[in-house]
């Protein structure tokens, strides 16, 4: 009964290991340069089939020293370009790879592999021969196939474009981050806004400040109207008669004097409000 299990065990090991060997595998093309215009060797259509569903394809190249640098997955039998030459490029998608408007692919010089993904419905309209690549200047030393999904199609460049994008000087995929970055202008207006009205606070302040002075020199000057008035009316009030009989000392005299200095300073304290 164990040794049962042992012989179920390796064998479902083995299906493991013999069907991720056919879901993932390196094929070698072509060791030096096919020429200009030439095909590739080609990629079988039962290698591809045997990956199951749509295909990634990582190419790995090398590139001559002049350029351009491109090449165009074609049906070995037939070579029509499987790139459509002026609609879309639906049955391939890539992060690593552009197309120019001709359908041919474009890359980079600076590296030595790119990735793509094909579709199983494209890969069934295959010939037996299945795919090559007709390239100028680019050489498919080999390419490894593993199970993908299709994603974006590929992004288009203009024909003018291919050299910039060969050398790396060009990168399509980062056009469009400037037109992000518009935001600190509105962080400065902001920021001169907060400033403005910082300004505006401290005019206010000082207004404020302004304001408390002349309260406070109104203030004096009714003080000091009170004590002038006192002076006065000290200085008016007339002399005693030293020569008469001295009266019984009451304190009166003297509260007259005070009442007169207070209504004296009630006025001009009143007098002071009215202006402000």
């Amino acid at each position: 009964m164990n040794f049962k299990k042992i012989i179920a065990t390796v064998a479902a090991a083995a299906v493991a290991v013999t069907t991720m060997a056919v879901s993932t595998f390196a094929i070698n093309l072509d060791s030096s340069y096919p020429g200009d215009w030439q095909l590739s060797t080609a990629i079988s259509k039962a290698d591809l089939t045997a990956v199951g569903g749509d295909v990634q394809i990582t190419i790995n190249y090398t590139v001559e020293a002049k350029t351009p640098n491109i090449f165009a997955p074609s049906n070995a039998e037939t070579w029509d370009h499987l790139a459509d030459m002026a609609g879309t490029n639906a049955k391939f998608s890539s992060s690593d790879l552009v197309a120019k408007t001709d359908g041919f692919f474009a890359v980079r010089s600076d590296k030595t592999s790119a990735t793509f993904v094909m579709s199983a419905a494209d890969i069934a309209k295959l010939g037996d021969k299945g795919l090559a690549f007709q390239v100028n200047n680019v050489t498919i030393n080999s390419a490894e196939l593993s199970a993908g999904t299709l994603g974006d199609e590929i992004t288009r460049i203009a024909e003018g474009d291919t050299e910039a994008f060969n050398n790396g000087s060009l990168d399509p995929w980062a056009a469009a981050a400037p037109a992000e970055e518009a935001a600190p202008a509105d962080d400065t207006a902001a920021a001169e806004d907060d400033g403005a009205e910082a300004v505006e606070e401290n005019t206010a302040a000082e207004d404020d400040t302004v304001v408390a002075d002349d309260d406070a020199a109104d203030e004096d000057a009714a003080s000091d109207d009170a004590a002038a008035a006192a002076d006065t009316t000290e200085a008016d009030a007339p002399a005693a008669d030293t020569t008469a009989t001295a009266p019984v000392a009451t304190g009166n005299a003297s509260a007259a004097v005070i009442l007169s200095v207070m209504a004296v300073a009630g006025a001009a304290a009143i007098a002071a409000k009215k202006r402000k």
